[in-house]
Order: C-alpha cells, then structure tokens, then sequence
C-alpha cells in the first residue's frame, strides 16, 4: 500500500468515525425531543431539522469508508461468474462510475456551498446557523468518494490487481454480506 493510499484509507476512516459520531448526536438528539414532546409536551422543531442535517452528514462521510472497504451493496454472486479479465473489466467500470459520482458531488457541493454563502441561506428553526456549515459536507463527502475511486481504479488496472475471492464457493458471497 502506498503512502497515498494510507492517507486516503486515514481520511476516509476519520470521516467514517465522525459519522459515527453524528450517528451518536442524532440518536441522543432524537431521544430527547421524544421525550420532550411525550413526557412534557413540549415539543422542539429545532431537533427535527439537527437531525436531519445529522443523517445528511452520516452519510456523506461514511460514504467513502464504505466503498473503500466494498461493504456496499454488490452482485457478488454474480461477479464471481465471470472471468478474471471480466471481474477487471467490472471493477473498473465500477470504479470509474463512483469516481465520476465522486466528482459530480464535489462540483454540485462547490456550487451549492457558494450559493448558499452569497444569499445568505440561514436554517429555518436555528436561524443563526448558515445553511453552507451543512452543506460543506457535499463537497468534502464527494472529494473522499472520488479519491477512494481513483486509489480503487488504479488498483483494478494494476498487473498485481486480484478478483474478489467469494468464501462461500457454491453462492459466490463473501462473509460481510
């Protein structure tokens, strides 16, 4: 593994952990407004939207960790049916397509953070929080997408590159699924 490699993997695994965290923030925010509004009827519409831009971030970060550790969701049983130059073939493409989903996320990311700072968008029940503070994860999730995708797609075109070995033989699964 390369030296670029690793820091790509670091980045990835501290942006995974921080979604990690915004998973912990969001279930602890979401278990207070229920109880706010079952327990003392009074219910608090800033938890709602914190929530929501907690669940955007999670994804956005644990996005890359995922394709980086191929823990998405993948044909595996079928990938395994194909040659050695075809599994290549799928895993380049493959690679390519995220890296190109990777840098659509980043422009529209740019383009949205800009946007947002230039008219001023503020949240609706946290009228003190610029929207772009949310909207920073786009980018910053698509530039660890794409950068995951190229460290994959130079690994897919590498003579040492190696297909996905299935440990279940007769269904082709591997054992994350």
């Amino acid at each position: 593994m390369t030296l670029i490699t690793r820091f790509i993997a670091l980045l990835s695994s501290l942006a995974a952990q921080v979604a990690g965290l915004a998973a912990l923030v969001c279930l602890a925010l979401v278990g207070a407004g229920v109880v706010a509004r079952y327990f003392f009827h009074a219910a608090q519409s800033w938890i709602d939207e914190s929530a929501t831009w907690l669940v955007i971030i999670m994804v956005l970060l644990a996005m890359p960790e995922a394709q980086r550790l191929n823990a998405n969701i993948g044909v595996d049983a079928l990938v395994t049916k194909f040659s050695r130059s075809g599994q290549r073939l799928l895993a380049v493409f493959s690679a390519v397509s995220v890296a190109v989903v990777g840098g659509l996320m980043l422009w529209a990311g740019i383009e949205t953070v800009s946007f947002s700072q230039m008219i001023g968008v503020k949240a609706n029940t946290l009228a003190w929080v610029p929207m772009w503070w949310i909207h920073i994860f786009l980018p910053i999730g698509g530039t660890l997408l794409l950068l995951v995708a190229l460290v994959q797609l130079a690994e897919a075109v590498s003579p040492k590159w190696q297909p996905p070995v299935a440990d279940d033989p007769i269904h082709g699964t591997r054992s994350h699924e």
